[in-house]
């Protein structure tokens, strides 16, 4: 039997499951791998894979358990017919981050982020940044730390310790030769979101598997932003063929 953990932060709206956990686990001084593993024999037995955090429905049911916070104050888990394999979720909007801090809460990953219709944040009209996948080389599962740690306003919102890790060693801007994030370009990518639109499923699913094969056949060069760079390409493909659609 876990024992109740006595605090937890109040998780926002748009707040991921699994950030919510990795925001516990800093409160706590821990970070997300050695913070699941105290309960993680409660969700897999020996020999199987590591559990989705944010598909997982029994990840909630036991966090719940451990803290005592009703499943409906518990982030809800992401779309799964919308959500990015794991390793590849590693968008976020660094904007958006500095303007929790300003409202005097702590960054946190939004649900939607891990989707793979999103590149871009419509808030601040730009290509979202992307953690680098080689700081999360053999880990379970992908942890924020290490970015949060980089930006000092970040850092001291979720009172981690520098660890002197700069911006640009674990995370990376959007390339600066994509073409610009315009209004009509965020509207055509909000149509693909939309799981009822069935045009937008179809141009999606021109392109989808474009994406995965790319991703697959560069998955080794962990420093660059391929996944990131090939999800902008083919989804501006299928907002090309809603264009010619409509």
């Amino acid at each position: 039997m876990l024992p109740k953990i006595p605090i937890c932060p109040t998780f926002v709206a748009e707040e991921s499951l699994s950030s919510w956990i990795e925001r516990t686990a800093c409160f706590y001084g821990c970070d997300l791998e050695r913070w699941i593993g105290q309960f993680s024999t409660e969700l897999v037995s020996d020999g199987e894979p590591p559990v989705d955090l944010d598909l997982c429905d029994k990840v909630r049911l036991v966090v719940s358990t451990w803290s005592g916070i009703p499943l409906d104050k518990i982030p809800p888990l992401c779309d799964a017919a919308r959500a990015l394999p794991s390793f590849a979720r590693l968008a976020f909007c660094e904007e958006c981050w500095d303007a929790d801090v300003r409202a005097g809460i702590q960054p946190y990953i939004r649900r939607h982020w891990l989707n793979w219709t999103t590149v871009h944040c419509a808030g601040h009209e730009r290509y979202l940044s992307a953690k680098k996948r080689s700081v999360d080389a053999g880990a379970s599962y992908v942890n924020w730390q290490e970015v949060w740690v980089s930006n000092p306003i970040w850092r001291n919102a979720l009172q981690l310790q520098n660890r002197g890790a700069g911006a640009g060693s674990v995370w990376y801007q959007a390339p600066k030769q994509l073409p610009r994030c315009t209004q009509r370009l965020m509207h055509l990518l909000e149509q693909l979101a939309d799981p009822a639109d069935v045009l937008a499923n179809k141009a999606l699913g021109h392109v989808r598997e474009t994406w995965r094969q790319r991703s697959e056949e560069r998955i080794g060069y962990v420093g660059l932003p391929v996944l990131l760079e090939n999800r902008i390409e083919v989804l501006r493909q299928a907002a090309a063929l809603l264009t010619v659609s409509q």
